[in-house]
């Protein structure tokens, strides 16, 4: 029985990477050590739309991706207010980066909707140089970071190692 449902579900992939743009990683099962292709479905309108320099990480980027744990401001259906942009620019000035999670397409792409939380943070003064660290799509969250963050993050010092006693 649960064989039959892998090989459906495997068929299903398989199925599905025929009618849609696929970018193909390897993931491996629950439970299992075998390994099946899973899927990362974009639309063609979404790859127009969207910079894919943003997506590619380095190891540092990772690194402070899996440091700052969750997102610690939300987006909701009617998009971003100036509440927001306070928020996020107290956010920053009390840690490095910062993970905000959009559940909205009110804002357009992830990108559009990072210049417009960014502006305004800045609008309110008291911060500038808002820095987009990383877009994960898959999961609508931007890693926003405050002037400088990039170097840190390049260099080694962000995210801070930990504490070895």
């Amino acid at each position: 029985s649960t064989h039959l449902i892998n090989m459906n579900f495997t068929l299903f992939l398989v199925f599905l990477s025929a009618i849609f743009p696929v970018d193909a990683f390897i993931t491996v099962t629950r439970n299992s050590s075998r390994r099946i292709p899973s899927t990362n479905f974009h639309s063609s309108q979404d790859d127009d739309s969207f910079d894919a320099s943003n997506t590619s990480s380095s190891p540092g980027i990772d690194n402070a991706w899996r440091y700052i744990k969750k997102p610690l401001l939300r987006i909701g259906g009617k998009g971003a207010s100036e509440s927001h942009g306070n928020s996020l620019r107290e956010l920053l000035n009390a840690h490095t980066a910062v993970k905000v999670k959009v559940n909205t397409k009110k804002l357009g792409s992830l990108e559009d909707a990072f210049e417009e939380i960014k502006g305004l943070a800045e609008k309110g003064g008291k911060i500038s140089g808002i820095e987009l660290i990383h877009i994960r799509p898959s999961d609508n969250v931007i890693m926003f970071g405050k002037e400088g963050t990039h170097e840190l993050i390049r260099t080694g010092q962000f995210p801070p190692p930990l504490n070895e006693e």
